[in-house]
């Protein structure tokens, strides 16, 4: 039997030697995320800040407040403006955010921030144009209200008056047609007028 235990023994090894070495490992590959940039980071919060509810927009709007006051960088600068700025915002104030964007959209700021920064400058004078047009026109609108209400008022007194002279005529042609009835009846009568005395 030691014979055989040993063949096996060495048709064992010799198997073993001729299994496959085994498959090397494969690198593993590392996918590495850039941290976002100043403007994606600006526009993810403009983003978010615009669907708020207006309580949280406020809550949001004195963190940035506070945030600017603290360290007035390009980034606090950026949010805090976006806030104000944002169209229909509980918070929005166009002209404070355009006296916040003022250095950021410099013609000679060099921030990664100066082209989001001049385009929302662009927007809000925009908006500030649109919204002086439209108070010179509601203004002009209500000047031509009080005016035509006033002709209307000046047109009502002279038919007033118009009627009143009508009025006026017709008791004058009246007094006219009843005193040439008079006249009338007299002089068919034979009788003259008594004399003054």
């Amino acid at each position: 039997m030691n014979a055989r235990a040993a063949t096996l023994a060495v048709a064992l090894a010799l198997v073993g030697c001729q299994m496959a070495p085994p498959a090397p490992e494969r690198p593993v590959e590392v996918y590495t995320v850039a941290p976002p940039s100043p403007v994606e980071e600006a526009v993810v919060f403009g983003s978010r800040v615009a669907t708020l509810a207006a309580d949280e927009q406020r809550r949001e709007a004195a963190a940035a407040e506070q945030a600017f006051a603290t360290q007035p960088s390009p980034a606090t600068r950026m949010r805090l403006a976006l806030l104000l700025g944002t169209p229909g915002a509980a918070v929005q104030d166009d002209a404070r955010a355009a006296s916040v964007l003022t250095p950021l959209a410099a013609p000679d700021a060099s921030d990664p921030l100066t082209p989001l920064a001049r385009v929302l400058a662009a927007q809000i004078a925009a908006r500030q144009r649109e919204a002086r047009r439209a108070a010179a026109f509601k203004s002009e609108l209500d000047t031509a209200r009080v005016q035509t209400d006033a002709a209307r008022n000046q047109a009502e007194a002279a038919r007033a008056q118009a009627e009143a002279a009508r009025t006026q005529s017709e008791e004058l042609r009246n007094q006219l047609e009843a005193l040439k009835a008079l006249e009338r009846r007299m002089i068919e009568r034979g009788s003259t007028p008594p004399a003054k005395r």
